[in-house]
């Protein structure tokens, strides 16, 4: 055995890590095992890819010290950092560890940095002493050169080894179910679409204060109101668990309340007709389905990388903000193609839209992007076992 991948029982993202590394990546699962250091006593065993084996915590602290090459966490945050201590009082050699790390904590470390001068205990939740010690003492982490990379250098004060490479995860992870929905349905989906003829776009990937929703609830006002457009445009926005303040409440349906006033009179009159439709929490395979019925997806700052993912990859338009982790990923990284915010975000994402509406191909600049990824993927793990 190669590697020991220490992960988070029920942590959401464990499925989609390990059936990448094993669809995507061709990593051989006879070459690592599973571990989860905080599974509840008789939990039932998740669900894993074909030939991927599990050891309980015990036996991987047994087996630590001589037993693999690799060990790899997803993320570092006070419980695993609390694991990790764990496994280095067992014989853990710091020189194994290896970080998948991602936007969350390297946004949280700069946001404590920024404001502290330094990463310290105490005033920022996230940020204890083990993963301060973590931080103190491991060098290599899985990530982007650009932009997680050199913060981490920045914040760290010392070089480290980085892979450059990133995991372009899927929404739904299996490979079978995903073939079904990118396929048949994928495309019976773009043949109603196209017979409708509606530009529809999601905003966001996943409910978000009104504070990161408020300049595109009123960009849409304006577009409902004054655009010449004549292509007629469907809302999608995500319903929120906790409510957003009154006043919050109270602009954003005065918006739609005057953009199905209003929409259907310019309609009739040529111009636009704007449709809001809001969506509750989803599963993947229904937020799979609500994505492919998009045009184009209007994301934020950071996280939603899966949904991101799955837009570019069947050609939809994307637009990101300048400035942010995932254009500095997707577009200065990877180079896939952004579209970012000028004056008004719906005009402009409707006017991106091509005429054809038909269901594309995956699109060729992000097939280079997922192929130069698993290139350097290969050279940051040379010692798995790859079955090609």
């Amino acid at each position: 055995m190669t590697a020991l991948l220490a992960l988070s029982f029920g942590n959401i993202h464990n499925e989609t890590l390990l059936w990448t590394m094993v669809h995507d990546l061709k990593v051989d699962p006879s070459c690592f095992r599973i571990t989860y250091f905080n599974a509840p006593p008789n939990a039932p065993e998740p669900k894993l890819p074909p030939g991927v084996q599990s050891i309980s915590w015990d036996v991987a602290k047994e087996s630590v010290a001589d037993g693999f090459e690799t060990v790899i966490v997803q993320s570092l945050y006070k419980a695993n950092a609390a694991a990790i201590l764990e496994l280095e009082a067992c014989g853990l050699d710091w020189r194994r560890l290896c970080i998948i790390i991602t936007d969350n904590e390297v946004d949280l470390w700069n946001e404590h940095v920024s404001k502290h001068k330094a990463l310290s205990v105490g005033p920022t939740p996230g940020i204890d002493a083990a993963v301060l010690h973590v931080l103190e003492r491991v060098e290599r982490f899985f990530c982007l050169r650009h932009p997680y990379g050199d913060i981490l250098e920045r914040l760290l004060g010392r070089p480290l080894q980085i892979s450059d490479a990133m995991l372009m995860r899927r929404l739904v992870p299996d490979p079978d179910q995903y073939s079904v929905l990118t396929g048949e349905i994928r495309e019976e989906i773009g043949a109603l679409q196209n017979k409708a003829s509606r530009v529809n776009i999601l905003l966001l990937t996943k409910p978000m204060a009104y504070d990161r929703f408020r300049d595109y609830a009123r960009d849409l006002l304006r577009f409902a109101l004054f655009s010449r457009s004549r292509r007629n445009v469907t809302i999608y926005y995500w319903d929120r668990r906790k409510p957003w303040p009154f006043l919050a409440r109270l602009e954003f349906a005065a918006i739609l309340a005057i953009i199905r006033w209003v929409s259907p009179v310019i309609g009739k009159r040529g111009g636009p007709d704007v449709r809001v439709r809001n969506l509750p929490s989803l599963t993947r395979h229904e937020y799979m389905m609500a994505l492919l019925r998009c045009h184009a997806l209007l994301g934020q700052k950071r996280s939603g990388g899966g949904a991101i993912n799955e837009a570019l990859k069947w050609g939809q338009v994307v637009m990101l903000p300048e400035g942010s982790f995932n254009n500095a990923v997707r577009h200065e990284a990877l180079g896939l193609p952004i579209l970012h915010r000028q004056t008004n975000a719906i005009s402009e994402i409707v006017e991106a839209v091509p005429d054809d509406l038909s269901a594309q191909s995956e699109a060729d600049e992000f097939v280079a992007a997922k192929d130069r990824m698993l290139r350097a993927f290969r050279e940051f793990f040379p010692n798995l076992v790859y079955r090609d």
